[in-house]
């Protein structure tokens, strides 16, 4: 399969995931409907019971709902129809296509396009979820047979957004000594966090599943699927902590064009090109000590030192954009840090009893 049909195979199936979503949230509005049938108690000289009547406000809320999310999955897949065509999957379908399409997945373009369908509830163009956390969970088992892992996804997102950006984490104290991948403690305000951001997303031709950094260099790459130049360093960091990138195929040319992603990304795409690679690679490894998570690891830090130096010499040398490169630099240093807390601390509690 060429490319622009993989990335055109890729997007159905990312679209379908978020059109399943709102199908989810239709049903299970419905099954709490189904399970909490309203009852109605038989009137005692004509007054009704208290409880009657607020089993009747909290019903009629619940039905509300029922009709907005309907109407958010008519609007939405209607919008998506308009630029798309038809292309929604059943659901049975859907988990089909989903396995045949990541056969020879590593285990890196399953977790980025888990981590895109979950970043969507934060989109502006994303119908406000009405059953935010259990439709997450739905989705989440539906993709990974695990109904945590998007929300986990979510919160080391959240919080290694928070991190870089210098406004702390929102983490618990005593949590922050856990491994990040491993923490579920609810989301709370990281979506907001995260929604601060109009972001491009990973997938505009289908990028996510293509095989490598070395890819974002081919010619029919920058022919058929980039549309925006930020989109480059979103993808690089998703490649470079994602998939099996040789050293060898890691060179000048790529190190080049990552220093020009950097350059012409605004501050705001440039931190969360960081996270996102930060994320997936936290998901990727379950051990650091594994020779493939070592490798990543050493083109991740390289390629974090080449963003930085690049952003120094026109802070310092060229004295062009100096607040922004500034910024730039300051998001490179908070990046290591967060990577040196990620895995330090995960070797101190492997030594604990």
């Amino acid at each position: 399969m060429n490319a622009k049909k993989y990335g055109a195979l890729e997007r159905k199936l990312l679209l379908s995931l978020e059109i399943l979503r709102l199908q989810e949230e239709v049903a299970i509005i419905e099954k709490e409907i189904q399970e909490n049938p309203l009852v109605i108690d038989k009137p005692k000289k004509g007054i009704r019971s208290v409880a009657s009547f607020l089993r009747k406000e909290k019903a009629d809320s619940v039905e509300k709902e029922l009709e907005a999310a309907k109407n958010n999955l008519k609007t939405y897949s209607d919008l998506l129809a308009s630029k798309d065509g038809l292309f929604i999957f059943p659901k049975e379908e859907l988990k089909e296509a989903l396995d045949s399409f990541f056969e020879k997945d590593n285990g890196a373009r399953r977790l980025t396009m888990g981590l895109e369908v979950g970043l969507a509830e934060a989109r502006k163009d994303y119908p406000v979820l009405l059953r935010a956390d259990k439709s997450r969970e739905a989705i989440s088992e539906f993709l990974f047979t695990d109904k945590s892992v998007i929300g986990k996804m979510l919160e080391v997102y959240a919080y290694s957004l928070s991190y870089i950006k210098g406004e702390g984490g929102i983490l618990q104290e005593q949590e922050k000594d856990k491994k990040l991948g491993y923490l579920f403690t609810g989301l709370g305000g990281g979506i907001s966090l995260i929604a601060g951001w109009t972001g491009v997303g990973l997938i505009v031709g289908g990028a996510l599943g293509l095989v490598g950094a070395s890819f974002l260099l081919h010619s029919a790459y920058k022919k058929n699927l980039t549309s925006n130049p930020s989109q480059d360093l979103l993808l690089f960091s998703a490649f470079v902590v994602g998939n099996d990138i040789r050293k060898k195929r890691f060179g000048r040319r790529a190190i080049k064009e990552i220093k020009k992603a950097g350059r012409v990304s605004d501050v705001e795409n440039y931190i969360h090109s960081l996270v996102y690679g930060i994320t997936v690679y936290n998901f990727r490894f379950k051990e650091y000590n594994d020779e493939k998570a070592k490798n990543a690891l050493i083109l991740y830090l390289e390629m974090i030192d080449n963003l930085r130096s690049d952003a120094e010499y026109l802070a310092f040398v060229e004295r062009a954009n100096v607040n922004e490169n500034i910024k730039k630099i300051e998001a490179a240093n908070k990046a290591t840090d967060l990577l040196k807390e990620l895995i330090l601390k995960d070797i101190e509690k492997k030594k604990l009893p």
